[in-house]
């Protein structure tokens, strides 16, 4: 893998353990009412998906199951169209969609030895 694929696949999982570290335990849909959560929520998910646009196409191949036109196109919703983004759409992505998602991640960067994204 091309050293700069490390570096955004580590990105993406940054993210979304920020993301999940604002959701908390009461939960995306408890998180989003608050300013102070939703703002950052929101900005990790367009890093999340602006690092997910970068990633090469041999490594869009080799994790194959992870949905990367769609972490695409819902940042550029983020950034273009944030005002028809509703609250239920955002919770089913941070709850739903995007566990699966870093775990694949994850467990691609483990296989090949990169230690850096625990913690």
């Amino acid at each position: 893998m091309q050293p700069e694929d490390a570096r955004r696949l580590r990105e993406i999982v940054d993210a979304g353990r920020r993301v999940q570290a604002y959701v908390g335990e009461e939960g995306a849909a408890v998180a989003l009412k608050s300013n102070q959560c939703r703002s950052p929520i929101l900005y990790q998910l367009v890093v999340h998906g602006e690092a997910a646009a970068h990633v090469s196409e041999d490594t869009r191949a080799a994790l194959a199951a992870v949905p990367w036109r769609a972490m695409k196109d819902f940042q550029n919703l983020l950034v273009h169209r944030y005002w028809s983004i509703h609250d239920p759409t955002l919770t089913h992505i941070v709850e739903v969609e995007m566990p699966p998602v870093l775990r694949a991640i994850e467990d691609h960067l483990t296989t090949l030895g990169d230690e850096s994204t625990s913690g």
